[in-house]
This record gives structure tokens, sequence and C-alpha cells, in this order.
């Protein structure tokens, strides 16, 4: 046996597969590198390492051509001219190092491929410990996503149940207002009722003789206009039926034609259609491929998007965090100033106070000259005591305001510490609140400071006046003075306990209000932090699941790379042939089986043509007949149309004989109406109103002269109807008679409610005006109805933003949710094709087995 001389490409490439593989580019390969790694099982003959090369030495490869690589297929080494050898004992040396070379190189290159073949089964192991360490951690964020939807589901509920609490209380409060405004209402309606009653009554009596005469002239309009109309439907709708049958035997006709061509038509499609199924699927098996490796670097480039997105996310957070900083402290340097301004005001107060109780000390001295010492030292005393308490009272007031700007102001402070994003409003309609308060506390204390200026000033000027005119009466008046400043004095004091005691109910309203929100900021608070931490485990888990994707998706294409060479490579070489066959084979037997079905497709669709012909003649012979009867009903039209004219001719007669009736009737009613209008003025109106009427009477006469023209059949009806007429004439005469003695007794009641109506007059009268005093009552009431209304809208908009807020929160979290949900879906596909890899691996594992199995025959 004579073996071949192996080539020194293979072990270059082996190199640069492994090369590729472990991604070490450090420094040039050794000569020792390419020894095989022969393991105690491998049975084959020892290599010498030191005379392995003699012949041709490769040169050292530069620091550059290390990157190159990766560009090259493989690394060759350079062959040298060869030269004449002289005869040394060095010879015997190199001849048997290539002896060795020829026999052992089908050997070595089993043994690499056995080397890799451990090395990919230990990766493979590797990647397996992997996957089952990502399916324990898919496992946890399972269970981490169902605890997250029980709290949202939790969020949810609280959400509805403060919302329908809200929605209760608030119609409540409608129904009530409602209630009371329908109440309100109802009275104001039954006023309104009873006065339009009286109207009414004399209205109708006036309407009544008119609705007589006109009620009997419009029964006998509409008896004629429903009969023409009928007459006139009936035609309309014989014409209409006819139509339609002929219109749906010209449809059929065209249909069965339609039918026959699409048939022919669809027989042709088929069978192109078939011939390019069979083109279809030997494209389908090159697109499948492409698409694969188009859909791995679309995900890889989603991939990125996403973490893109999350680094924009996280920088619009801390913008909006100093933002609020921002807006937090601008809103502390506000409220301290207004305190100041606050404080500046009060300050001016009191010294202007001061400063007139001054004036007023100077001026109690200069009375002091008089004889009235002790009168004068009593109102002093009084006015002294007055001051203090008024300077208590402003220094309690103004305590109670430090206290309360500044209990509030911590509160404040602690409140935007903890409720950064959630409670701005609600510092600000505090802060507004706050000033409300303030404002009016200052305008009582400048009200009240303006009642004791004009007090004090009135005081003085009388007691000027009376010094000057009238020294006998100073005791008199300087006891009306001390009466008068007690009075005053005991008015400020019960004043200022009343105001007090509206302060402390204020204060202790305001503090339960503030107990109450602390509570809720501290729930919202709880549930927030709650949800931060949620958010950022979610967010290291998602992190820390992208790398791992990443570092899998890289391992796996290199993996994919490395086995579709070698798949390529054997697959080419051994069994290209036996997939020809096959896929010839397959194809021949799908092309049969296609042209057995469309043998059976033409022979039914030549049944299908037989039976559309007979049917088409059946059609054919159904039309003659229609086209016969067609004509026959054209005949019978026509001299229905010649009986038609005829019976209008002899119509026309006979209405113009009623018409001359009637008209001599309307004379003799005229003359008739003549007299009446001589002997009674009141009747006249009356009378004129029929002429009226009677002129409507011959304009509609005129117009039934021609509908009866149109008309075609029903004489015999006419001239009842005629005699119909008649006797309603002869009734309306006895009826004019009647209307004639009921207006006489109309007359006569008509007085009498006059007087009454009169009387009723003044009833209503004062009915109106003691109903105008309950009406300002409850216009009143419905005011302070509105107010407290105001008042309840605010609390329910207030909380609406509370509400508005808390399901911004859980849209956010839905959000995160279904991000979730999107990659535990890609992971999912990656797991399904890795799990192909796995299976391909297999299949390799089985053919590399088969080989060795192959060639271990072939060595023995």
């Amino acid at each position: 046996m004579s073996f071949p001389r192996a080539k020194l490409q293979r072990f270059n490439e082996i190199h640069t597969k492994l090369q590729r593989f472990n991604e070490i580019h450090n420094c040039t390969p050794s000569p020792a590198d390419y020894n095989p790694k022969i393991k105690s099982h491998v049975a084959g003959v020892a290599v010498s390492t030191t005379e392995r090369f003699v012949e041709y030495k490769s040169p050292a490869v530069s620091d550059t051509s290390i990157n190159s690589i990766h560009n090259t297929t493989c690394f060759r080494t350079p062959t040298l001219p060869k030269k004449k050898r002289p005869v040394t004992p060095s010879i015997t040396k190199v001849k048997s190092a290539n002896i060795f070379k020829e026999t052992n190189s089908d050997s070595d290159a089993l043994s690499d491929k056995i080397v890799e073949c451990s090395n990919k089964d230990s990766y493979i192991n590797d990647l397996i410990e992997q996957i089952e360490d990502m399916k324990l951690q898919l496992n946890q964020l399972k269970l981490q996503k169902d605890d997250l939807k029980m709290q949202t589901i939790k969020f949810e509920t609280l959400l509805k149940e403060t919302q329908d609490d809200h929605k209760m209380e608030i119609e409540n409060v409608n129904t009530k207002h409602k209630n009371e405004l329908t109440l309100l209402e109802m009275e104001i309606e039954n006023v309104k009722i009873n006065l339009e009653l009286a109207k009414k009554e004399c209205d109708e009596l006036k309407s009544q003789n008119a609705d007589n005469c006109e009620a009997i002239i419009e029964q006998i309009k509409e008896e004629y206009e429903l009969k023409m109309q009928n007459l006139h439907e009936d035609h309309y709708n014989e014409h209409v039926i006819l139509k339609e049958h002929i219109s749906k035997i010209k449809d059929d006709m065209i249909m069965s034609r339609c039918e026959w061509e699409e048939m022919r038509t669809q027989n042709r499609q088929d069978i192109e259609e078939l011939l390019q199924h069979i083109s279809k699927f030997q494209k389908l098996n090159g697109l499948l491929i492409q698409t694969y490796n188009e859909e791995i670097k679309t995900k890889e480039e989603i991939i990125a998007k996403e973490l893109q997105t999350s680094l924009r996310l996280e920088n619009e957070l801390e913008e909006l965090k100093e933002n609020h900083r921002k807006e937090i402290e601008d809103l502390k340097l506000k409220h301290k100033s207004e305190i100041e301004d606050i404080e500046y005001e009060m300050l001016q107060t009191i010294t202007e106070s001061h400063n007139k109780l001054e004036r007023d000390k100077k001026l109690l001295e200069d009375m002091r000259i008089a004889n009235h010492k002790d009168a004068i030292i009593k109102i002093r005393t009084q006015t002294d005591l007055q001051i203090k308490q008024i300077e208590e009272d402003c220094k309690l007031a103004n305590q109670l305001t430090e206290a309360q700007l500044h209990e509030q102001y911590k509160d404040i402070e602690n409140e935007w510490k903890i409720k950064i994003e959630t409670h701005v409003q609600h510092a600000e309609i505090l802060i507004n609140e706050q000033k409300e308060i303030n404002e009016f506390n200052l305008t009582q204390f400048k009200v009240e400071k303006e009642h004791l200026q004009k007090d004090f000033d009135d005081k003085i000027q009388d007691i000027e006046n009376k010094w000057k005119t009238k020294l006998e009466q100073q005791l008199k008046e300087s006891d009306e003075i001390l009466k008068e400043c007690q009075a005053i004095s005991e008015y400020n004091i019960i004043q200022c306990e009343l105001e007090k005691n509206d302060a402390k109910h204020l204060l202790a309203e305001r503090l339960n209000e503030l107990e109450e929100e602390k509570e809720l900021s501290k729930k919202y608070l709880t549930l927030k932090n709650e949800i931060e931490n949620l958010y950022t485990q979610l967010k290291l888990e998602h992190e820390n699941t992208l790398t791992n994707l990443a570092t899998i998706q890289d391992e796996l294409l290199k993996e994919k790379e490395l086995r579709q060479n070698e798949a390529q490579h054997t697959l080419a070489e051994k069994h290209t042939f036996e997939i020809t066959i096959s896929k010839t084979r397959k194809t021949v037997e799908a092309l049969t089986k296609r042209l057995f079905d469309s043998d059976r497709d033409v022979e039914q669709l030549k049944l299908e043509l037989e039976a559309c012909e007979k049917a088409k003649l059946e059609n054919e012979d159904k039309c003659n007949k229609l086209t016969i009867e067609l004509e026959a009903v054209k005949k019978l039209y026509e001299e229905t149309e010649l009986q038609n004219e005829s019976n209008l001719v002899l119509c026309q007669d006979k209405i113009q004989k009623v018409e001359k009736d009637l008209y001599n009737k309307v004379d003799q009613y005229k003359g008739k109406s003549v007299r009446i209008l001589e002997e009674t003025k009141e009747m006249k109106e009356h009378l004129h109103q029929q002429q009226t009427l009677n002129s409507e009477a011959q304009q509609l006469i005129s117009k039934l002269v021609l509908e009866f023209e149109d008309c075609e059949t029903q004489n015999i009806e006419l001239e009842e109807k005629i005699l119909m007429l008649k006797k309603d004439l002869e009734e309306t005469r006895q009826r004019n008679v009647e209307i004639e003695e009921s207006n006489e007794t109309l007359k006569r009641q008509f007085k009498e409610q006059a007087d009454q109506n009169q009387k009723l007059k003044l009833q209503v009268d004062e009915e109106i005006s003691l109903k105008n005093g309950e009406i300002q009552s409850l216009v009143k009431q419905i005011n302070q109805i509105q107010e407290k209304c105001d008042s309840y809208y605010q609390y329910s908009e207030y909380y609406k933003c509370k509400v508005n807020q808390s399901e911004k929160e859980i849209e956010e979290l839905n959000v995160i949710q279904k991000s979730y949900i999107d990659q535990s879906g890609k992971y999912d596909e990656l797991l399904q094709k890795y799990e192909g890899v796995l299976k391909k691996n297999a299949e390799l594992a089985n053919t590399i087995a088969q080989q060795e199995s192959l060639i271990g025959s072939k060595n023995h």
C-alpha cells in the first residue's frame, strides 16, 4: 500500500477554525501547535516533533498578518525551488520523516476531527447548562409577572371603590339639589297654570263657534282626497308588477350566459395555476434560507433600539426630577416673601393704632384743665383697658397666624419632600387657601380699626362742642359718654369672642383635613415606593436577560457558521446524488397525481357543460312563452285605455250638471246671508267666515273636476257620493239653525263669565303678590344651595385630579407589562431556534460517527 503525499493546507485550515472558535489572536503559531492532541484510546504511531518540518520551514508572520487571517481563506507555506541534494549521511533522516508523513496523513486528519468533536461536545454541554439556568430565570420572571398582575388588580379595585364613593356623594348632592329645584318649579308652575286656565276658558268660548263650521267642511275634503288616492295607487301598483316580471326574465337569461363563460375561463385558469405552483415550490426553498438570515439581523437591530429607548427614558426622568426641585425652591421663596409682606403690614397697622391712641391721650390731658377730673379719669381708665384688650387681641391673632403659618410651612415642606411628582397641585391649593384666610383676617382687622377710629373721632367732636357751648351740662354728657363707651367695649368684646370661636372651629376643621390628607399621602407613598422597587427589579432583570441573549446570539451565530461550512463540505461530496434522485422521484410522482386529478376535473367539467346546455334550452322555451303572454297583456292594456277615455267623456257631462246645482245653492246661501247681516250685526262676522269657506269649497270643486279626468272606473260610486252630499247639505242647514240658537245662549253665558272674570282677577292679583314674596324667599334659598354646590364641585375636581394621576401610574405599569410580554415571546422564539440547532448538531454527530466507522473499517 502506498499513500499519497499529505497537503499542508489541511493543518492550516484546522488552525484557522480553532482560532475562530476560541478567538485568540495574540501571537503567531509555532510548529508545535500543529501537533494533534491524541487521547489514550486512540491507537496510532508516535510522531517525532523535532525532525517534522526539516525541509521547508515557514517564514515568521508579521504583526499585520494577524488581522488579515479573517479575510483570507487559509495560510499556505511558501514552496522554495528544488535543488540537487548532496550525498551526505543526513539524507537518511529526511527520508524517514517523509515516509512517516505519507503513511500517517489520514490518521492525523481523523484524530484532529475527533478532537474537534470532543471540544464541540463540551461546548454543547455548557450551552445546555446555560439554557437550564435561563429557564429557571424565566420561571422566576413569570412568578413576578403574576405578582404584578395581582397588585394591578388590587389598585384597580381600590380606584373603582373610590370612584364609586365619589359618584354616590355627588349623585346624592345633585338629587337633593334637583328635588329642591323641582319643588320650587312646581309651585311656580301651579301659579302660572291657574292664570292660564282663566285665559283659556275665555279663548275656548270664542273658538267653539268657528271650529264647528270648519270641522264639517274638512270632513268632506278628507273623504274625497282618500278615495282619489286609492284609485291612483291601485293602477300604479299593477303597472310596477308587470315591469318587474319582465326584468326578472331578462336577468335570468343574462345570468345563464355569464355562468357558462365563467366555467370555461375557470378551467383554463386552473391548468395555468398548476404549472405556476410547480415553479413556486422550487423558488421557496431558496427564499427560506435568506429569510432566516434576515430575521436574525432584524432582531439584533430591535434589541439595540430598545437599549437606546431605555437610556432616553432614564435621562428624561432625571430632567423631570431636577425641574420639580427647582419649582419647589421657587415656591418656598415666594411663600417666605408673602409672610414677610404680611408681617410688615401688621406692624404698620399697630404703629398707626398706637399713634392714634397717643393723640387721644393728649386730648384727655387737655380736658383735665377743666373741673370734672373724676369723669375724665374714669373715661381714661376705660379707654386704657380697651386699648390693652385690643393690643392683646392683636398679639394673640398675630401669634396664632404665625403659629399656623409655621406649622403649615413645616407640613408643606415634609409633603414636598415625599410628594415630588404627585402633590404639586395640592400644595398650590393650600397656599391659595392660606392667602385667602390671611387676607380675610387683615380685612376684618382693618374694618375694626376704622370703626374704632370713627367712634373716637365722633366722641372727641361731641366733647369739644359740648364744652364750648354747654359748660353746665358736662356732667350729664360725661355720663352718657361713659354709657356709650361701656356699650362699645362690650360690643367689641363680644365680637372678639365670636371671632375667636370661629377661628377655633376653622382651625379644628383644617387640622382634621390635614390629618386625612397626610393619611392619604402616606398610602400613596407606600404604593409609589412599591412600584418603584418593582420597576427597578424588572429593569435589572431586563438588562440581564438582554446581555445573556446577546452573548447567546453571538455564540450561536459563530457555531452556525462553522457547522454550515462543515455540513456543506460533507453533504456536497456524498449526498448530492441521493438528494437529486429523491427529488426527481417526488416531482414525477406529484406530476402524475396532478395529471390524474386534471383528467378527472376535465370529465366533470364536460358533464357540467352538458347540463348547462340543457338548462339553456329550457330557459329559451320559457322566454318564448313569456313573450307571447306579454303581447296579450299589451292588447288588454290598450283596450282598457280606450274604455277609460269613453268613461271620462260621460263623467264630464254629469260633473257639469252637479256644478250648476251647487252654484245655484251657493247663490241662495248668499242671499240669505245678506238678509241676516241686515237684521243682526253680530252675525256678520260669522257669515264672512262662511263666505270664505264657500270660496274654498269652490276651489276644491275645481280641483275635483281635474282629478275626475284621470279616473278610469267608478262612475256609479260618484253618483252615490253626490246623493250623500245632498243629504249632508240638508244636515248642514239644520246645523246652522241650531248654531244660531246656541250663539244666543252663549252670549248670555259670556256676560255672566265676564262678571266672574272680574272677581277672579282681583283674587289672582292678591295671590300673585303673595306668591312673589314666596318666590323671592325661594330664590334666596336657591342661591344658598348653589353656593354649596360650588363648594362640592371644587372638592370633586380635587379628587378627580388624584384619580387621574393614579390612572396614569396604572397605564405606565401596563406599558411595562406589555414590554415584558414582548421580550418573553422573543426569548421563547430564541429557545425554539436553539432547540433546532441542537437537533442539527445531533444529526451531524450521527453523520460523523458513521464516517468514523467507515474510516475505521477501511483502515482495517
